[in-house]
């Protein structure tokens, strides 16, 4: 037994760790409440092992485990038992490590064997012929989207400044043409070369395991038998670096026509000393990280040269890592990238060169925020991501941090210096600083559509070329550390330049008692509140991570005309406001505080705000945003140009994001947009955007006083008496000045009425994504919400099995309930960069037309197995709904606008989600899983056999569907504008009689769309075909 250092909400948990006599290393944790059995395996092998003439191979390796085994030799057997389970598998291939992980609810039957199943995957997996070549297509089919990109981009992009021949610079990922062409050619057997792979480096003191149930330690050891192979691994050390000390710094530039980035990356060599290498590195990223007033982030986006700068760590063997700085310039920053790197280094150096004194004071804030924010940390929704961690850190660093700290991840500044005074500690920190952020270790990385070419920073040219996977074209230079160096000298010789910190006291406020009386938990939130310009709901419950509050509200301005220009008029809002709060919410956000501010929430005129955090801080937060919410509106005169020019710098970029989307998110976007009449044009926004100006701002904030005003609130968590009060006293004066009005209106979708569209528009990449929906009804209809939810489970499953691993038609099939603001159904998509749109649609719908016959011929008693499978593994699983909502789709605003970076995903924020979601569109029908429609147990129950039938076939490929396909380049002929898909075509409420079902015909082309259109629509159109 071990004694780890945990956060509350994993206090009453136990753990083991065992390291045995083969070297396997075991954690096992017994967790009371958990509602699902957990493992991760962590393999200490990646990419970097591959051999020189089969890159790839580990990749391929991961892949090959899921496909078969001695035991369970069936293709496809792992995932459908997974799947009927309600459990859940994944795995990723990084450079060092492969990592396996799966999650099956606590109660299932198939428990036993699915836990059986997955260790067999580590012991004989079967590498059958057949199966390698369709993982080695679904590995095509990866890759293909990994092109489209940008983060793996940037990082295929750093391989190419990595030094000669180090591993780092092969081609990871693999495709058809490095594992299939190319071998077959030099006569290498694949399936032999997986084999010695597997059998060199899948050996127990190369694995980590970690299993997480709510049986006592020694149950749970019982239950998961390993028996790896105990042969000893090949080495994975490497004697060289990819970046050496005396390599000389270079930049380079990648060509990219959508979006622009620069990424700073610093090579570190941990050889000595690692832990405290590690510990200061991770302060650095806390530090460049940092927004609150006076650093270096704050005057970027305050001067309009960033949107957004990230800071993190990136291991490329076991003794170097890189400090990587990823910075989304504006336009103006990206004309500017050498003042932009060089406030950084001025940064750096002002840190650096910083009195030890008030240094020490930052350090040991930075520790005690870090430390207080680990503590109340809320635990992951998904047990199995959190286990996959837990085992990358045992592979990765085990023996290398102290064992108290492996569910932490790393060690304190106690840890490895105690008994040293912080000041100190601050004097190893500089002079550790000055070693590993030195200027001649720096490499920048420049991608944009056109070379910035400043000779401020560019030495002499290497060389151009095209990246030979990612098609990329590039330039390399040395990179001119001469201006970096001057930076530094300037900053010396300029004494007015400080190092502007400061520290806010909050820390001692987070342990302070409360007197006041905790509302009696209810199951589901309580309206305390209903006044007639305000509703608001409690949902009182205790959580292990101490007394934290989640609190949602919304402000709709009834009173506004709903249109484009009001939804960007808002969006510009949102961001100033947020852009004027950001910088001063850094401090609480340091300890764990959330918050994010959301324009246009569910298609109403409004601002929706977000907070979240212990009961101790929340209320500080709370008056920040509301105090400068009411400042903004009620003196925006005192809006300076500099900050509207930031605030559309940075809409601009949003609305770019979402006219770039690709792949699912594209198709689901267009369908969206056709079918919801209250989302406007992207393009119809951006040329709004561009003529807004102070006056017109001015303008809006007045009449943004004068409109009634309804107030929607819901506090979640460690709810008390008093503070709902005091809550409800801060929130008041949003409302002053506002008559009562409750004149909402709840949005309805388009209803496709016998119709069946098709559209094909033109993707962003070299994938083309094809999507059909099919229409089962209105959300209001309990049978047809209830269908929805129960086909969507079977068509995943057997889509899965039939169009992705039998068919190999895609890497990515989707299939799921689908639902609009007022109608459900179902949706089957793939994304392939194999196949045609018209190739993809006709495997659809043969699908769907053999999938409806056999459904159509079930007995009574397979459909009672059919729908208890349904109600055992859907219903009663303790997994949220993964269903793809309209606010989840890019159009809709969110995720936020403004906000924090450490947004949780724990299941009290996803309750807190679920419930917010359900009062902001007014339906209040709290029950069900959270993130659907309310799915009756009973209803799935009293289904007759006849009633199913009938729906399947009047519903199931009805004429009632839409098809949407997003077109590779390749293949699509049509020239449109970039973000022409997000203009409606034709108004359906005016022109529905050019829809009737005699023209249901499914409509293959452009030209065939509009020969079916009269010539009166014709002259409404006014966007996606005559652009």
């Amino acid at each position: 037994m071990v004694g780890f250092e945990l956060p509350l909400s994993q206090s009453n948990d136990e753990y083991k760790l065992l390291v045995r006599p083969d070297g396997l290393t075991v954690l096992f944790i017994s967790s009371p409440n958990v509602e699902f059995f957990s493992m991760a395996v962590a393999v200490r092998s990646g990419s970097l092992n591959d051999p020189p003439d089969l890159p790839g191979l580990a990749h391929l390796c991961e892949h090959m485990l899921f496909t078969g085994t001695k035991q369970y030799p069936k293709n496809g057997q792992f995932y459908t038992t997974l799947a009927e389970a309600g459990g859940e598998a994944n795995a990723f291939t990084t450079g060092l490590l492969t990592n396996y992980f799966m999650e099956i609810p606590t109660k299932s039957a198939k428990r036993t064997q699915l836990i059986d199943n997955f260790t067999s995957f580590f012991k004989t997996p079967l590498f059958k012929r057949k199966g390698i070549m369709s993982e080695i297509i679904a590995i095509e089919e990866e890759h293909s989207l990994n092109r489209a990109s940008s983060s793996k981009i940037l990082y295929y992009a750093m391989k190419l400044l990595a030094h000669g021949s180090h591993p780092f610079k092969h081609f990871f990922t693999g495709n058809i043409e490095c594992l299939y062409t190319t071998p077959k050619k030099n006569g290498i057997s694949v399936r032999k070369r997986l084999e010695e792979y597997f059998c060199d480096h899948y050996t127990s003191s190369n694995i980590s395991l970690v299993v997480q149930g709510p049986e006592p330690l020694d149950v749970l050891q019982e239950q998961v038998n390993t028996g790896f192979n105990n042969k000893r691994p090949l080495s994975s050390s490497f004697d060289n670096f990819a970046f050496p000390k005396q390599s000389p710094s270079k930049c380079l530039w990648v060509q990219r026509d959508t979006g622009s980035c620069i990424r700073i990356f610093y090579s570190v060599h941990c050889d000595e000393n690692k832990p405290k290498v590690e510990l200061f590195l991770r302060v650095w990223t806390i530090l460049l990280g940092d927004e609150a007033r006076g650093t270096v982030c704050e005057c970027l986006m305050r001067t309009n040269l960033i949107v957004a700068m990230t800071c993190h760590v990136q291991a490329l063997s076991y003794n170097e890592q890189l400090l990587v700085l990823d910075i989304t310039p504006s336009h103006r920053g990206y004309l500017r990238v050498n003042h932009i790197v060089q406030a950084i280094s001025e940064y750096i150096f002002s840190i650096i060169d910083h009195d030890l004194s008030s240094l020490a004071e930052v350090l040991a804030e930075k520790s005690e925020q870090e430390n207080t924010s680990y503590k109340f940390r809320e635990c992951s929704d998904s047990s199995m991501n959190d286990l996959s961690g837990i085992a990358e850190t045992l592979a990765s660093s085990f023996g290398t941090i102290k064992t108290k700290n492996i569910i932490r991840g790393y060690d304190d500044w106690e840890d490895i210096m105690s008994g040293i005074s912080w000041t100190s500690r601050a004097k190893e920190f500089v002079a550790c600083s000055k070693h590993i952020l030195a200027p001649r270790r720096m490499n920048l990385i420049i991608m944009g559509k056109k070379n910035p070419n400043s000779r401020d920073f560019y030495g002499d040219h290497i060389d151009s070329g095209i990246h030979p996977q990612f098609d990329f074209a590039y330039e390399r230079y040395y990179l001119d550390v001469k201006f970096q160096e001057s930076a530094i000298l300037d900053f010396k010789r300029d004494s007015t330049r400080k190092f502007n910190y400061s520290c806010p006291g909050f820390i001692t406020q987070v342990h302070s008692q409360s007197s006041s009386k905790m509302i009696m938990p209810s199951g589901q939130p309580v309206q305390c509140f209903n006044l007639p310009n305000l509703e608001m709901w409690t949902d009182s419950y205790q959580e292990a991570s101490g007394s934290k509050v989640r609190l949602s509200f919304q402000i709709l301005f009834t009173g506004l005309p709903r249109n484009a220009k009001t939804d960007v008029l808002l969006d510009l809002l949102s961001n100033i406001i947020g852009n004027a709060l950001r910088h001063k919410l850094y401090k609480v956000e340091e300890l764990g505080v959330e918050w994010s501010i959301c324009p246009n929430l569910n298609y109403q005129n409004s601002l929706s705000f977000n907070v979240s955090g212990l009961k101790e801080l929340i209320q500080d937060a709370l008056h920040l945003l509301v105090d400068g919410t009411l400042s903004i509106i009620k003196r925006a005169s005192a809006i300076s140009n500099t900050e509207l020019r930031r605030a559309r710098t940075q809409v601009r970029y949003c609305y770019d994001e979402f006219g770039d989307v690709s792949g699912l998110k594209q198709v689901l976007s267009i369908s969206y947009y056709l079918l919801e009449p209250a989302i406007y044009s992207l393009d119809e926004r951006t040329e709004i955007l561009e003529v807004v100006d102070i006056c017109t701002i001015e303008k809006f904030c007045n009449l943004l006083k004068k409109s009634p005003k309804y107030l929607k609130v819901l506090m979640s968590g460690f709810v008390e008496e008093e503070g709902v009060q005091q809550i409800y006293t801060i929130l008041r004066p949003l409302l002053s000045g506002s008559r009562p009005s409750k004149s909402l209106h709840q949005n309805e979708t388009i209803s496709l009425g016998g119709r069946s569209l098709n559209f094909k528009i033109p993707s962003p990449n070299s994938s083309t994504t094809t999507m059909v929906f099919c229409e089962f009804g209105h959300k209001t209809d309990p049978v047809a919400v209830t269908m929805s939810y129960m086909i969507g489970f079977l068509l995943a499953t057997a889509a899965d099995r039939e169009l992705r691993m039998e068919k190999c038609l895609g890497y990515y099939v989707d299939a799921a309930p689908h639902m609009f603001s007022s109608i459900v159904g179902v949706r089957l998509a793939i994304t392939s960069s194999m196949h045609s749109s018209t190739c993809l649609e006709q495997h659809i719908r043969v699908f769907l037309k053999e999938w409806r016959t056999r459904l159509l011929s079930q007995t009574d008693q397979e459909l009672d197995t059919i729908k208890h499978t349904f109600i055992s593994s859907y219903i009663e699983s303790p997994r949220d709904s993964t269903v793809t909502d309209p606010p989840s789709c890019p159009v809709y605003r969110v995720p936020h606008t403004q906000g924090s970076s450490n947004i949780g995903e724990g299941k009290n924020t996803k309750r807190h989600r679920h419930n917010w979601g359900r009062i902001v569109t007014g339906n209040y029908l709290f029950g069900g899983k959270f993130g659907e429609e309310y799915v009756s147990k009973d209803e799935v129950l009293t289904l007759k056999s006849p009633d199913f039938s009938n729906f399947i076939e009047n519903k199931l490929l009805s004429p009632s569907t839409l098809t949407v396909s997003g077109e590779s380049l390749k293949e699509c002929k049509t020239k449109l504008p970039k973000r022409s898909w997000l203009r409606r075509s034709f108004d359906f409420k005016k022109h529905t009689r050019c829809y009737h079902e005699s023209e249901s015909i499914p409509i293959s082309s452009i030209e065939q769309f509009n020969e079916v259109i009269n010539d009166d629509v014709l002259g409404d159109v006014y966007g996606l075909y005559t652009d």
